[in-house]
């Protein structure tokens, strides 16, 4: 079995994401994290 890396947003916010770690594991044995990244919100937006 490979060995599980620790979760690093360094990647994501090399690439201009903010990234997050959301616990999932509540009432589990299990250690599992959503990981959530979003794109920034743009200075200026196109008029529609």
């Amino acid at each position: 079995m490979p060995a599980m890396r620790p979760a690093d947003d360094r990647g994501l916010h090399a690439l201009g994401f903010a990234a997050d770690a959301v616990p999932m594991s509540e009432g589990t044995p299990f250690a599992n994290v959503l990981r959530v990244a979003r794109e920034p919100a743009r200075a200026s937006l196109p008029n529609s």
